[in-house]
């Protein structure tokens, strides 16, 4: 089965603007496809590190006929998992089965949070298109990009505003806020969404079911292989280890014995160049696992605690699985990068 592109384009009228998408055909359905939509302002120069922002306005007409460009990320391989990549990476992807029900009503929505660990992936992988799912299964299918490595997990202390931690779960919540109040138009229903992920997806999953930020906003779930119930950092922790990660990028402190972040080491990461903070900070996982950080507001306490005393949203369905080989490429990468790209 392979979808094939037609001519036809179809708008949508958004309170943002108006957004241009395309129809296709998958299996012989019919779908409505819009690629790129922006969920917040691009996270670059005084926002980098810092939680996303609602986006108010769009250039109107706006073209969502394009893959968007991939969150920055370490490449695995010269020719594999090697989309093109930017800063300004914080957009999603519609696929809409293009014929209503006969009853008229809204769809379900299919909410996709890719895997990686944190450090790499994007929405815009071939194997994450949503056609399959969205003409097959009669759903929505929303996937979407948020930030990576040092750009979406950066936490510098409590003392300074550098980098509050968790941007890259932020940057999840404000999407699936955009799909709540926006994908009715769009022929899915904002009372009927399942969040669903795999590996560092599924672990998302598991935060959004727990965070007092979002557990409010879907109704069901999906996880693939993960749960937020390993090493969730402290902030003492996570400032420690994102320390020894930044110190040379060539913003380190210049007292040695220094473990803190001070104003000068972030403006310096503020205006690092991009490749010179993925050279220096590498692809590493730590004892945080995926540097998910108890931060008080969105992860509030730790995840077991919460689990214990029932501090989560309850009333969901839940599937929970596992999917097999899911880390043969990653440990092969980590264990040997040099053959691994040969």
């Amino acid at each position: 089965m392979f979808a094939n592109p037609s001519v036809d384009t179809i708008a949508v009228r958004l309170k943002s603007g108006s957004i241009n998408g395309k129809r296709m055909t998958f299996d012989g359905k019919s779908l409505s496809v819009f690629l790129g939509i922006p969920y917040a302002k691009p996270p670059v120069n005084e926002l980098r590190f810092q939680k996303p922002q609602p986006i108010q306005h769009i250039p109107d007409p706006y073209d969502a006929t394009q893959w968007p460009k991939a969150c920055i990320h370490q490449k695995l391989h010269e020719n594999y998992l090697n989309p093109e990549m930017s800063e300004d990476c914080l957009y999603l992807n519609i696929w809409s089965p293009s014929e209503p029900k006969p009853t008229g009503a809204l769809k379900p929505v299919m909410f996709w949070i890719h895997g990686g660990a944190m450090q790499f992936g994007s929405s815009v992988e071939k194997w994450y298109s949503g056609q399959a799912l969205a003409a097959m299964g009669d759903v929505v299918v929303v996937t979407i990009n948020y930030r990576l490595n040092i750009f979406g997990m950066l936490y510098t202390g409590v003392k300074h505003t550098g980098a509050s931690g968790n941007m890259g779960l932020w940057d999840q919540a404000l999407a699936l806020q955009w799909v709540v109040d926006n994908i009715s138009s769009f022929g899915g229903d904002p009372h009927n969404i399942t969040v669903f992920g795999q590996s560092a997806g599924s672990m998302s999953t598991s935060v959004h079911i727990l965070s007092p930020i979002t557990r409010h906003l879907f109704q069901r779930a999906i996880m693939m292989s993960g749960a937020a119930t390993n090493n969730v950092c402290t902030p003492q922790t996570l400032e420690r280890e994102w320390y020894k990660r930044v110190v040379n990028t060539g913003c380190g402190d210049s007292d040695p014995n220094s473990q803190e972040f001070t104003p000068h080491m972030i403006e310096c990461l503020q205006k690092a160049p991009v490749a010179q903070l993925l050279k220096a900070v590498g692809p590493q996982l730590t004892a945080c696992e995926l540097d998910f950080l108890v931060d008080g507001q969105f992860i509030p306490k730790n995840p077991i605690e919460m689990l214990k005393s029932g501090d989560y949203r309850q009333d969901l369905d839940l599937l929970i699985g596992t999917v097999a080989n899911e880390g043969t490429m990653v440990m092969a990468f980590y264990m040997d990068p040099v053959k691994f790209n040969r």
